[in-house]
């Protein structure tokens, strides 16, 4: 776990708890949502608590997201969970070999997204050995009621 990256968080969450922590802007400009520190906190902690109860210490994890604030919360949940995230732009239709590579060479555990479109990912590469043996996980439905778990 990078513990500076964690301590700042946790920092902030005990100073600023409502202060906006990151914002997505839509290439237009305008905003397609706001995170405070502390609803960061509480998103993240949910899916480190999730990642502690299916994966051990340590272990490698590919965040497959498309763009927004899913891949923060996850990212920090990764962090604060004791993975290690291993960020990788979402497959194109002919991705299935570069995502075997960083799989492998990863020796990544487990492949984490949100929504249907991990799914549609996930079956669209589902034939290669090497992707189909880890899990993929929808962190989007992890239940916030596990962040008082986390450890």
């Amino acid at each position: 776990m990078d513990a500076h990256v964690v301590t700042v968080l946790l920092d902030r969450v005990q100073t600023h708890p409502e202060k906006p922590a990151f914002e997505y802007l839509r290439s237009n400009g305008e905003s397609a949502g706001i995170l405070s520190y502390g609803e960061l906190l509480i998103q993240a902690t949910a899916i480190a608590a999730y990642l502690q109860q299916v994966f051990s210490p340590g272990e490698r994890l590919v965040l497959l997201f498309p763009p927004g604030l899913d891949f923060i919360t996850c990212f920090f949940g990764c962090l604060l969970g004791g993975m290690v995230p291993v960020p990788l732009a979402p497959p194109s239709r002919h991705g299935a070999l570069g995502l075997e590579l960083v799989v492998t060479n990863a020796a990544a555990g487990g492949i984490l997204g949100v929504g249907p479109q991990l799914e549609r990912w996930h079956l669209a590469v589902k034939c290669n050995p090497r992707i189909a043996e880890v899990p993929w996980i929808r962190v989007d439905k992890v239940d916030s009621q596990l962040a008082a778990s986390w450890h």
